[in-house]
């Protein structure tokens, strides 16, 4: 009774994963091949218990249910699968893939010796595992393993091999790392992460609200750089009550810093700026200046003749500052003159206005908190617009109903310079060609990119080796392009600076499998430039399509026809 209360055991799903297929296949005959009589029935459970890689390997074997289907297959996933060379370089390739393990890392520790532990289970089984045991293997293992481990180990090969004069088996050292993880991931002495180690020789604090500063531990009295009593420089009563400028001066002969009072930085790499006792802003207590509040100030833009202006207002308060701008300004050096400035401590901004309103000028400190802070940001963009006159009214209305020429093209300053390079030194050669030269903008210095080329080069060689229809094809077109004067070969040698190799590919039309197109890429980019880079296009001198039509129709009889090469035939200079 006990027995039918027990779950039903059934194998694991095999997803293709060569380290669980020994275990799976052994489960998988024991629980279900052996009960099973019917093949059909063998297939269908071989079919639920496989998933992923493996699945997708015997789709074609699940439409028949015979004998020969089922042998055929296991034989499949035998050979896949479970060849021991498989098996092994499974096993071989985790172990090299696993990261590394530091010092302090002890459940990663363990994991390992997990996995070194299954390998040496499998060891007796899997013949292609005995190379394990060899040293250098065991050499490439221990540097995933921490310094303090791979010392141990060492210090037990030291001892192995003085007394057997034998390298330690793969099952001596999973046994060795087992121990050791076990050791390591011991609750009284397990390993964490390193926390950070704090100095111990007096470490100051400062308090925020009080401006003082106390000594954490280990220090001297406190003595104050000042007047030299015993209360920190913080509190001093006597600093305070100097002027600014000899504050100024006793901190800059001494070294200080402006936003801690400490010696060894200045203000501007400061991380401890200290909190003033009495306006609580970011400065030390004897920094502090009484300034009267300021004035709430109004201004309002004066009409004039010359000037389209609208009123403009704007307040100013110690604590808010607001500009309200409707419509004002000139785009022009005279509408940022300043009118008015607020200035502010040591090292704080201050407030400048102009025709266009307030403005703050200045940095903010590194350290701020962004509680304290609140920032408003307006946006004013100033232009003068034209005048309006009565021929622009004219202009805009009729912008409406004119009728634009389909056929009138643009001709940028680019295509300017192209005309007026060809136009001086275009001619007709003694062969009766039309001779032009390359349509520079300037005259470049090209780099030498005959490494480019030679890359090229050789991709295109290796698939003319692979594909021989392309190979005579591509053979075909080049021969046809010397034989018909479009290219010739070079003699001379380059000159450094004016030469330029052009690789080139074959191409097929989808439509036309049986002509090839060799295209020259002026494109390919080296050392940053390209040959089109320097070249000019040149105005657009395609025929419009609907002109096209038009003309189509504008005889009786209209010929069409298929030219073989279309390109202009002209010789380059």
């Amino acid at each position: 009774m006990v027995l039918t209360r027990l779950p039903t055991p059934e194998p694991s799903v095999f997803s293709g994963d060569a380290l669980n297929f020994l275990e799976w296949s052994t489960s998988f005959k024991a629980l279900i091949e052996r009960r099973c009589t019917n093949t059909a029935d063998k297939l269908f459970y071989l079919q639920k218990y496989i998933s992923g890689e493996a699945r997708s390997v015997l789709e074609g074997s699940f439409f028949r249910n015979d004998d020969e289907a089922y042998d055929q297959a296991w034989e499949t996933l035998n050979t896949r699968y479970g060849h021991p060379f498989v098996i092994q370089r499974a096993f071989r390739d985790k172990l090299n893939n696993w990261p590394k393990i530091s010092s302090r890392e002890s459940i990663k520790l363990r994991q390992y010796s997990d996995f070194l532990t299954t390998c040496s289970n499998a060891l007796p089984h899997v013949k292609g595992l005995q190379v394990l045991n060899d040293c250098e293997e065991n050499k490439k293992m221990l540097q995933k393993l921490p310094d303090w481990v791979t010392s141990r180990w060492n210090r037990h090969v030291t001892r192995q091999l003085k007394q057997t004069e034998d390298y330690p088996s793969f099952k001596e050292f999973a046994d060795f790392i087992a121990q050791e993880a076990e050791i390591a991931c011991n609750p009284m002495t397990y390993a964490t992460a390193p926390e950070k180690s704090q100095s111990t020789t007096g470490v100051k604090t400062y308090n925020a609200a009080e401006g003082s500063s106390k000594e954490s531990f280990g220090s001297n009295p406190v003595k104050c750089m000042y007047c030299e009593e015993s209360h920190s420089i913080h509190k001093c009563q006597k600093l305070l009550g100097q002027p600014v400028e000899n504050k100024k001066r006793f901190i800059i002969d001494n070294k200080l810093c402006f936003g801690c009072l400490r010696r060894g930085h200045n203000s501007k790499d400061c991380k401890k700026k200290a909190t003033c006792g009495i306006c609580k802003k970011y400065h030390p207590t004897p920094l502090h200046e009484d300034r009267p509040p300021a004035e709430k100030t109004s201004a309002h833009a004066m009409q004039a003749e010359e000037a389209n202006r609208s009123p403009t207002q704007a307040e100013e308060n110690t604590s808010s500052l607001s500009c309200y701008v409707n419509r004002g300004g000139y785009d022009c050096s005279r509408a940022l003159a300043p009118r008015h400035v607020i200035t502010g401590g040591d090292y704080e901004p201050y407030a400048i206005k102009t025709d266009l309103g307030w403005s703050i000028v200045g940095g903010t400190p590194r350290v701020v908190r962004s509680t304290d802070v609140t920032g408003l940001c307006h946006r004013i963009s100033v232009k003068e617009l034209p005048p309006l006159t009565p021929a622009s009214v004219i202009r805009a209305l009729e912008s409406d109903f004119k009728d634009t020429n389909p056929g009138e093209k643009s001709i940028s300053q680019d295509d300017i310079q192209f005309l007026q390079t060809l136009n001086g030194r275009i001619h007709q050669n003694i062969d009766g060609h039309l001779e032009l030269p390359l349509p520079f903008k300037a005259r470049p210095q090209l780099p030498d990119n005959k490494q480019l080329a030679l890359v090229r080069l050789r991709h295109l060689k290796r698939k003319l080796e692979k594909n021989p229809k392309f190979k005579d094809d591509y053979v075909r077109f080049m021969e046809g392009i010397f034989k018909d004067g479009d290219a010739e070969r070079a003699e001379n040698e380059p000159e450094k600076g004016n030469v330029w190799y052009i690789p080139h590919q074959g191409v097929y039309h989808p439509r036309k499998p049986d002509k090839i197109r060799v295209v020259f890429d002026c494109s390919a980019k080296y050392d940053g430039t390209a040959l089109n880079d320097h070249l000019l296009t040149g105005p657009d001198l395609t025929n419009g399509l609907t002109g096209v039509l038009c003309r189509f129709r504008k005889h009786p009889i209209a010929i069409m026809c298929d030219v073989e090469k279309m390109f202009h035939r002209f010789h380059v200079d």
